[in-house]
């Protein structure tokens, strides 16, 4: 088991249970889909999964040597704007060579031309293709995946 989520009781503090009595497991087979409209807990019950925060009771636990890996709605904003995407890829993994890192933005989408661009003039499609250029460097045991759904977008 990857990650063991045991007897889990969740809430913000002043607030109703999100979650209670919650047990689960994932393992390497596993392939889980979260769906459901906002503030529903979906974002909530993927950080408890990473240790993100703490249940109110119970225990999350996890494989000794996993790696999680974390895409969001958010994960563009991590990134350095003032750096290319070669250069903050390369400063993120040293080890990674110049070449090894074109190429992985390449085979992601990412054209030639805007990999020596600061991340700031990519668009925000661009900038997410760095960030899932990131996560496959982090050699992920498992990858959560919180996105919104398209109808969520709608103003």
């Amino acid at each position: 088991m990857l990650v063991k989520v045991q007897n889990v009781t969740f809430n913000y503090e002043g607030r109703e249970n999100i979650f209670e009595k919650v047990d689960f497991g994932i393992d390497s087979n596993s392939r889980i889909a979260i769906v459901g409209p906002n503030g529903t807990g979906k974002s909530t019950l993927l950080k408890l999964c990473t240790k993100e925060i703490e249940p109110v009771k119970g225990t999350v636990s996890h494989n000794a040597k996993l790696r999680i890996g974390v895409y969001s709605q958010h994960s563009v904003d991590q990134l350095d704007l003032d750096l290319t995407p070669v250069s903050y890829l390369q400063k993120v993994f040293p080890g990674q060579k110049y070449q090894d890192v074109r190429k992985l933005l390449g085979t992601i989408g990412l054209p030639g031309s805007v990999h020596e661009h600061p991340i700031r003039t990519l668009s925000g499609g661009q900038k997410s293709r760095v960030v899932l250029v990131q996560l496959q460097l982090t050699q992920a045991h498992i990858l959560f995946l919180d996105v919104r759904s398209p109808e969520n977008n709608k103003k």
